[in-house]
């Protein structure tokens, strides 16, 4: 998703929880992930830092589909967010 200007501040929805968080330039309450070409706040990483469940984020599901991005389940049947 693109991101958001207001007030000289650069905003990025989650695609998890879809709620805007704040990207800079002094203040980062998310993260990009580049393998996924997406942004995740800081809220819903600390939420899933045992991986994400994919059957309650359907919108990330399509999203790594739609982008033909590959990824496994890990021991506990979620998927682990790639490292920056």
């Amino acid at each position: 998703m693109p991101p958001r200007r207001e007030a000289g501040n650069v905003f990025y929805d989650c695609i998890l929880c879809e709620r805007p968080f704040l990207f800079g330039p002094y203040e980062y309450d998310g993260r990009h992930i580049p393998a996924w070409d997406m942004q995740i706040c800081n809220d819903c990483l600390r939420k899933n830092i045992d991986g994400i469940v994919p059957k309650f984020y359907p919108k990330l599901v399509e999203h790594l589909r739609a982008n033909k991005i590959q990824t496994t389940l890990n021991g506990s049947g979620r998927i682990d967010i790639p490292s920056p």
